[in-house]
């Protein structure tokens, strides 16, 4: 988030605490960055874009596709100018059709000088590693610029999580 990175991949098995990290970063963040959280994964397109739409609190002048890009492009160009960055964060990722990833790829074509508009943070469980191996989604998987797998605790860490958590559970 900080370095402004594109596209970044998040993954890791079932209770790895891929939400949990995500929600603590967000919560951490600069209100310079807008974030728009997609939860459910199951969207065509459309779907997804009017998801988007709504998380950025945005009034397209239709529903229409191109009225709905075309609110998302403004309303990047708009926050950049202003000198503040969009974050899209995508959990279980690995769920999303693929239309939803070509959408999001396509939202990521724009760009000012080297920066990105919008950053895109695809989190999921293995699976979305194996999706994004699709010849389809080629083009971007190439725009990952950070992969990052969240390994299970190691055994000395589940210790100090545990004598963490009854410390302040009391």
């Amino acid at each position: 988030l900080l370095h402004n990175a594109g596209f970044v991949a998040l993954t890791g098995e079932v209770g790895a605490g891929k939400t949990t990290l995500l929600k603590y970063i967000l919560g951490k963040i600069p209100k310079t960055i807008n974030v728009a959280m997609i939860l459910n994964t199951q969207l065509d397109s459309q779907a997804l874009l009017e998801t988007l739409v709504k998380e950025f609190e945005l009034e397209p002048k239709s529903t229409r596709k191109s009225e709905l890009v075309d609110a998302l492009f403004q309303y990047f160009i708009s926050e950049y100018s202003r000198g503040n960055r969009c974050v899209i964060v995508v959990d279980e990722a690995q769920n999303l059709p693929l239309e939803g990833f070509e959408e999001l790829r396509m939202l990521s074509n724009l760009e000012a000088g080297n920066e990105f508009l919008v950053q895109i943070i695809l989190a999921g469980q293995p699976q979305l590693r194996e999706r994004l191996w699709d010849p389809a989604l080629s083009q971007l998987t190439q725009r990952i610029s950070v992969h990052f797998h969240l390994a299970p605790l190691c055994k000395d860490e589940v210790r100090s999580y545990i004598d963490h958590r009854l410390r302040v559970s009391g």
